[in-house]
């Protein structure tokens, strides 16, 4: 193995760093996620808080909570040793390494996008290094997965068809992260063929490139036919439809050790009882003490148009009364949740809910419209409404020294928003606009695409380190087109 392949191999192999870091990526075509990494405490609890912010492309509020198109999940980040009798069973073995190869492919696909962006960069000059190191990524990996699967897949005597049922698996959803793996390195790869022509060594880095990932996959599905594991056919959407749902039950298979349950009250429920007594005891109170006030006030003793009055004051308070209670009840919620919290959420492991939560946070999210200067003319006075949703989580890791020992250094909190209801109220997703037809030179209508860009914002504070992030979602009626990051300064 050649020195850069070595290189690689310890960084691929090297424990993960329990280091901050935040990030935006969109899910799905109407769902964007924003997920914060945090280090796991080894011997005290660890504070740390997660803000994001977005405005929505459209000026008036949707009618609705933002708690109902907002999702949370907790995983941990690393391969997790089992505690107690399950320590020991060979099925928790295989599973702690299946775990450990999709780490080792994601930070080799995290390498390769890294090296990508490298040499796409503004003013980059490509060396015969940087082409060694894309290249070296991509061998690394095929080669450290080679020899860790033989060993993962390889049955041992005496094994029980249990184990070796659990071998099989393991060896299908390694062929699956393979595979991804050689998907998500050909899309880094395909980013560089824009600035390809003319470069002699980028054209020369494509086709290097291009050679080992077609070798990979054309290799890996052959093993898929040779195993009997399912294979996609493009014309067959029964075969696709087959494909996705397998990938998708190995992936909660041998990933459900790492995520974590969560537990999520609004303080509203919990204190909905005592909020009502209360605003009940102080509407009563107030409107007795209203009552007692006019009587005192007035020295009528006879039936006159004054005690009339006085009668229809005293019902009228008491009317009020239910009025006065909910004015009461929303004010003090109002406090509550502006002091304490909007939401609670714990989360622990699973079937383990008896045990002190792993993580305790509070939340709060806030839907609010509001006036801005207009972009097009700041100085003239005029403004534009729109709607802005801010997100808070604040929470305390506790201590977990036997998972920090076992290779789990970070925690990983992911947030999901759900733009469904905001994409009926957009314009249509075609607009028509004239153009010059260079032909014919004549003047024409065609249509162009009508899109609205999303800014949205994200930070994470976590052991005196502060890490922000900002990303753009262009999207149309019709969901979310992509995601833009920011340009570098």
């Amino acid at each position: 193995m050649s020195p850069e392949s070595d290189a690689r191999l310890k960084e691929l192999l090297a424990p993960i760093a329990g280091t901050v870091s935040i990030e935006i990526a969109v899910h799905d075509a109407s769902r964007f996620e924003w997920r914060a990494a945090l280090p796991f405490p080894a011997s005290q609890g660890l504070r740390y808080s997660v803000e994001t912010s977005f405005e929505l492309p459209s000026a008036s509020l949707s009618g609705r909570s933002p708690w109902d198109q907002l999702q949370g999940f907790t995983k941990l980040e690393g391969p997790q040793t089992l505690t107690g009798a399950e320590a020991s069973t060979p099925n928790a073995a295989i599973r702690q390494k299946v775990l450990a190869l999709q780490q080792l492919l994601r930070r080799a696909r995290e390498g390769v996008v890294r090296h990508c962006g490298l040499l796409v960069a503004p003013g980059k000059r490509v060396t015969k290094d940087d082409s060694r190191f894309l290249v070296t990524w991509i061998d690394t990996a095929f080669r450290a997965l080679a020899d860790a699967r033989a060993e993962l897949a390889q049955p041992k005597e005496g094994e029980s068809a249990e184990v070796r049922r659990e071998r099989e698996l393991a060896d299908e959803f390694v062929s699956v992260r393979l595979l991804d793996f050689v998907a998500e390195a050909q899309a880094s790869a395909d980013t560089l063929r824009p600035v390809a022509n003319g470069l002699k060594r980028i054209s020369a880095l494509l086709a290097s490139v291009d050679q080992r990932l077609a070798r990979a996959l054309d290799g890996e599905l052959g093993y898929r036919k040779d195993k009997g594991y399912i294979i996609a056919d493009a014309a067959s959407p029964e075969s696709l439809e087959r494909y996705v749902e397998r990938t998708g039950r190995l992936k909660k298979h041998f990933e459900s050790g790492l995520s974590l349950d969560r537990e999520s009250y609004p303080v509203e429920e919990r204190i909905n009882v005592w909020l009502t007594v209360t605003a009940a005891v102080f509407a009563g109170a107030f409107a007795f003490g209203a009552q007692l006030y006019v009587l005192n006030s007035s020295n009528t003793t006879t039936l006159s148009w004054s005690l009339v009055g006085v009668t229809i004051l005293m019902g009228g308070t008491y009317a009020m009364r239910e009025r006065i209670k909910e004015s009461f009840r929303r004010w003090v919620t109002r406090r509550v949740h502006l002091s304490y919290a909007q939401r609670v959420v714990r989360c622990f492991f699973p079937e383990d809910a008896a045990h002190p939560a792993v993580i305790q946070a509070r939340e709060w999210c806030h839907e609010r419209s509001s006036t801005r200067p207009d972009p097009l003319n700041p100085e003239s006075g005029s403004s534009m409404r729109v709607t802005e949703v801010e997100h808070i989580h604040n929470g305390e890791i506790a201590s977990q020294p036997q998972l920090v020992r076992s290779g789990v250094h970070r925690v990983r909190q992911i947030f999901r928003y759900d733009l469904t209801p905001l994409f009926p109220r957009l314009q249509d997703p075609v607009k028509r606009v004239p153009v010059v037809d260079p032909e014919t030179g004549r003047s024409k209508f065609i249509g162009a695409p009508r899109r609205y860009q999303m800014a949205v914002r994200a930070r994470v504070s976590c052991a005196g380190e502060t890490r922000e992030t900002n990303a753009t979602l262009v999207l149309d009626k019709q969901g979310i087109v992509r995601i833009d990051a920011p340009p570098e300064r």
